[in-house]
């Protein structure tokens, strides 16, 4: 299956948290990864975020240009699953509905128009794509090195609309 456009940032951010730059040399049969994401994963606890991760997803998020916003929207909106999850899961999707006196798809909306209007990131955008890429931590490396194969492959499954099992439609 052939992705979708649309996902190449996720190509950037993914090289970014593993490599500390948005471009990687494509001729190397191993890509070098630096300690900070090594580091990353040594006391890493299930109930606690990758710090690392979410700094370089806030980085990026925040240095994205318009094209960049506009491919990022795309890839939240085929995957808004994460979104309302991410928004459920801290309780701040329905406290701001209530408070607005909003349905949630307004409230979502809005995030998304300031993100693309004024550049303003809320912690949900940051975490919707945290939970999109997290299985990042479970990629094959020694010696600081990823091979080749390993990184297309990480990124071929992570390029890709998800789809969870019972899915409901929430557009409807």
């Amino acid at each position: 299956m052939k992705n979708k456009e649309f996902y190449s940032p996720i190509k950037s951010l993914v090289n970014l948290i593993l490599t500390g730059e948005k471009e990687i040399n494509q001729g190397l049969e191993f890509i070098p990864i630096t300690p900070e994401f090594t580091d990353s994963l040594i006391n890493i606890d299930d109930d606690y975020y990758n710090i690392h991760f979410l700094h370089c997803i806030a980085l990026f998020l925040d240095e994205c240009n318009v094209s960049e916003r506009n491919d990022i929207m795309k890839i939240y909106k085929e995957n808004v699953i994460f979104i309302f999850g991410t928004l459920i899961l801290n309780g701040q999707l329905m406290d701001i509905a209530l408070e607005e006196n909003k349905d949630l798809h307004t409230v979502l909306d809005d995030i998304f128009s300031d993100y693309l209007t004024y550049k303003k990131l809320q912690p949900t955008l940051c975490l919707a794509i945290y939970f999109y890429i997290e299985n990042l931590s479970q990629i094959e490396f020694n010696d600081r090195l990823i091979l080749k194969s390993e990184y297309e492959k990480f990124i071929q499954c992570n390029s890709i609309k998800r789809v969870i099992e019972g899915d409901i439609d929430i557009n409807s």
